[in-house]
């Protein structure tokens, strides 16, 4: 083929190529409005990730932020996105319409986001632990992330009842994270006796109500066939430091385990248990 037909090929290749990454602009980016800040929609905001424009948008992004960790990228999507990863679309990409992005990457930013917001987007808490059980781990991994960055008395028990999720990874992380939860309860909950206007005293309130929920579903996971979910409930429970006619025999046995990292866990969390000044 000559110069001249492979320069006027190859210049048609990337216009139509550049039509149908506008049509999938289009499917992936439809739907309902985006707040806006500076001109900018909140999913361009996160695709460079800016804090300031994140804390701006704030709650008013809490749906558009639960929609982009709901994203599935079907196999045409996909393929788009690998087209436009291609040497000779790569250069173009710092024209928007060639900046596509999977799926999973706006999940991450997503859970990211949350995590920033923190406290004040406990609203969502609800439609994040239905996303616990969504089939794509992905999905499972930033919605538990984005409720762990989060981290009011709102996620202690979904926390809890994710104990016994189908994904491991999911159970795993909700076993330490209930442990880590109230660790940082107990201590704001000492400063808001201090300081009754900067600290909340409800996330430890949370676990103080729901104690023996709480305490007895870690117990039972002490028995789950995963190690990493079994040694998070193992220092969860001593990090709470709740229920001990519940917790300390279960404790107690666990010293008893074959494998020597149960047995190391369990002894320390018997020796710390009540006693916050062991977990600093």
């Amino acid at each position: 083929m000559a110069p001249v037909h492979r320069k006027t090929a190859r210049l048609v290749f990337i216009i139509v190529l550049a039509v149908l990454v506008l049509f999938f602009l289009v499917l992936h980016r439809g739907g309902t409005p985006e707040p806006v800040y500076n001109g900018k929609s909140l999913t361009e905001w996160l695709e460079n990730f800016s804090p300031d424009a994140i804390r701006a948008i704030g709650t008013n992004g809490i749906p558009t932020l639960l929609n982009l960790l709901r994203r599935k990228d079907s196999g045409l999507q996909k393929r788009f996105i690998m087209l436009s990863e291609k040497p000779a679309l790569f250069r173009f990409r710092k024209y928007s319409p060639f900046r596509l992005y999977s799926a999973d990457f706006y999940r991450a930013n997503a859970g990211s986001a949350f995590c920033m917001l923190g406290p004040v987007a406990k609203d969502a808490v609800p439609e994040l632990s239905e996303l616990l059980n969504d089939e794509d781990y992905s999905i499972r991994k930033h919605a538990m992330l984005a409720m762990s960055g989060i981290g009011t008395e709102m996620v202690v028990l979904p926390y809890t009842h994710a104990l016994t999720n189908d994904s491991r990874e999911v159970r795993s992380m909700a076993a330490a994270q209930l442990g880590w939860g109230a660790q940082t309860a107990k201590k704001k909950a000492a400063k808001a006796i201090a300081s009754p206007s900067t600290e909340s005293a409800e996330p430890w309130k949370c676990y103080l109500m729901n104690s023996k929920t709480i305490v007895s579903s870690l117990v039972a996971a002490l028995k789950d066939p995963d190690p990493d979910v079994r040694e998070g409930a193992i220092y969860s429970l001593g990090r709470i430091g709740l229920e001990p006619e519940l917790a300390l025999p279960a404790l107690s046995a666990e010293l008893q385990d074959k494998d020597a990292k149960m047995r190391k866990a369990a002894a320390r969390a018997l020796k710390g248990f009540g006693d916050d000044a062991s977990w600093q």
